[in-house]
């Protein structure tokens, strides 16, 4: 519940409702989380509360409600302002049934007058009646150059480097007299036989143009985002037009991301047998991470697996293998997550937005510097999801110590359950990234002010001391004292970016 406190001490105006229960009590039907809790211990107050998609109507199927009206009642009286009316099925919506459980004594009045109280005032605080029209010439600035840049500065920030040789960056050293081939479905685009006019049954390609995006453009923007004739690059149409010039491109996407077929397999292979550099482009789809989206394994999904450890075998022995992860979540890579150790370097890119293909390439070829650090952990398999302990609870280091294994085992509590046979440390833990230099941490020195809004300074010293240039994270970690309720065992309080040249240091508070 601490975020939503925050949330509500900070000023925030509107929260949904969550889809479970607590304590057997659907969120959207719970007057002691909603009114209680949220609005008058953590002080939310006239803040608006609205449901999920048609939640308040599944209270029916809950079986805590009888009918739609009882089910809007119970919603209402739960502390929830607006129905979420999703589709064209009035079945299904619900506070358009309040009329009725008024006339039925189901509620009352003032129950309505409470709701659209908070209503409008989120309304008023946001000035809706001040200016109640749009500006119609927003339209004009979207994807503007200024635009087009912070996505691109976002998406190479967000890069975050876990695997790389020592000393040795970029991936791609060197462009000139090269092969560089481009593999994976989130790679680029396939050529597509043309759409068929259902009408004539010819191909529709003298109807005037419009915009369509393949899926590799998608899986890069991510679910829930409308495209309308923007560009969107791929990684094999930037890294091909930036080098044409000096290097030989060729890209073949080698499999699908939502079946397992090995037709495209083999022009893959033959587009690695030759390359210098093997680029390997692979993550999620739209379908295989998103909304609904849920699966039972965390390995790489179709036939991507299969391609990247036939990548392996039939690339040259001096060939740089590079993996890029176009990602909604985290990744393991099979058994003992034995692929990663195929790869030379392995970036993770998420989502990477609009310019995230240009991000990519750069970062590639050493032309910007991929700063971006882990926001989780990951789990080195699926069984480690939702087991018994997560990496810097507290809780769990204190079942290691009841059982005598916490101070032996891993004294710095960044572990998972043990499991016979799997390492229980994460693949990858919080705050993970490498950083594109050497840097050394001297002279920690914590004071404690005595001031309640800032308790403690903390002074460290920071040295570039490797070979290059380059931007270091530094993070601050604390351990909580004894508490009433029980902390964990590390918590990340702040971070800051700061670029250091070779041998330069830097005092940080």
């Amino acid at each position: 519940m601490q975020p939503w406190h925050v949330f509500a001490q900070s000023g925030g105006r509107a929260i949904m409702a969550s889809h479970q229960t607590i304590q057997h009590i659907p969120c959207h039907a719970n007057p002691w989380l909603v009114n209680d809790i949220l609005r008058d211990r953590y002080q939310f107050g006239m803040g608006s509360v609205i449901s999920d998609c048609n939640d308040i109507g599944v209270l029916a199927d809950y079986r805590v409600a009888a009918n739609a009206s009882h089910a809007a009642a119970k919603g209402l009286q739960g502390g929830v302002d607006i129905d979420l009316m999703c589709g064209s099925d009035a079945s299904k919506h619900s506070y358009d049934k309040l009329a009725q459980a008024l006339s039925e004594g189901l509620v009352t009045e003032k129950d309505i007058d409470t709701a659209a109280s908070h209503v409008l005032a989120s309304k008023f605080m946001s000035r809706l009646f001040d200016e109640p029209y749009v500006n119609e010439s927003a339209p004009s600035i979207l994807n503007a150059d200024k635009h087009r840049q912070l996505a691109y500065e976002a998406a190479l920030q967000g890069i975050t480097v876990v695997k790389r040789p020592a000393n040795i960056w970029p991936p791609i050293a060197s462009t000139n007299n090269v092969q560089i081939a481009i593999v994976g479905p989130n790679a680029g685009c396939t050529p597509k036989k043309p759409e068929l006019d259902p009408e004539t049954g010819h191909s529709s390609s003298a109807k005037p143009p419009k915009a369509v995006y393949c899926d590799a453009q998608r899986n890069m923007i991510g679910p829930y985002a409308q495209l309308a004739d923007i560009e969107v690059p791929t990684v094999a149409n930037y890294l091909t037009g930036k080098l044409n010039q000096t290097a030989k491109v060729v890209f073949a996407q080698g499999c699908e991301i939502s079946d397992a077929s090995t037709d495209q397999l083999p022009a893959a292979l033959e587009a690695v047998a030759k390359a210098d550099y093997v680029v390997l482009v692979v993550g999620d789809s739209l379908s295989s991470c998103s909304e609904w989206g849920d699966r039972d394994t965390l390995d790489l999904p179709g036939g991507q697996m299969a391609l990247v450890a036939a990548v392996k075998n039939a690339s040259q022995s001096s060939a740089r293998l590079i993996m890029i992860l176009t990602n909604g979540r985290p990744t393991t890579f099979g058994p003992n997550n034995e692929l990663l150790d195929m790869m030379d370097f392995v970036l993770v890119a998420w989502r990477a937005g609009q310019m995230g293909a240009v991000a990519i390439g750069d970062a590639l070829l050493g032309i910007g510097e991929p700063t971006g650090r882990l926001g989780q952990s990951w789990p080195r398999n699926v069984g480690q999801v939702n087991g018994g302990s997560n990496p810097w609870l507290q809780q769990i280091r204190g079942k290691w110590l009841a059982n005598g294994k916490g101070p032996v085992v891993d004294p710095d509590g960044r572990r998972y359950d043990s499991y016979v046979g799997s390492e229980a440390t994460p693949l990858f833990p919080l705050g993970y990234g490498l950083a594109l230099s050497q840097f050394k941490y001297s002279n920690v020195i914590a004071k404690a002010t005595g001031i309640k809004e800032k308790p403690l300074i903390v002074n460290v010293d920071v040295t570039n001391i490797g070979d290059r240039d380059a931007t270091e994270v530094v993070q601050f970690y604390i351990q909580d004292p004894v508490l009433p309720w029980v902390p964990y065992w590390k918590r990340l309080i702040t971070f800051d970016k700061v670029f250091l040249k070779k041998g330069e240091p830097l005092h940080c508070i």
